[in-house]
């Protein structure tokens, strides 16, 4: 689970980029769920859609543009 986790760090970093304010994560994992095994990218499209439904609106109820 440990490169999962690593993919879905890379992955916020990205999108930290392209959100630069609006997006603002902590993980918090412990170390014995590192040492779990995970199918490949299970965890990323969970981010990726977390993030997308969490600020598709701002305040006002504007979308953010893609």
């Amino acid at each position: 689970m440990g490169e999962e986790i690593e993919h879905v760090l890379s992955y916020l970093r990205i999108q930290s980029i392209r959100y630069k304010d609006k997006l603002q994560y902590k993980i918090q994992v412990s170390e014995d769920v590192k040492e779990l095994y995970i199918i490949k990218l299970v965890l990323q499209p969970l981010v990726e859609n977390s993030i997308y439904h969490g600020i598709k609106l701002k305040k006002g109820g504007q979308d953010y543009p893609d």
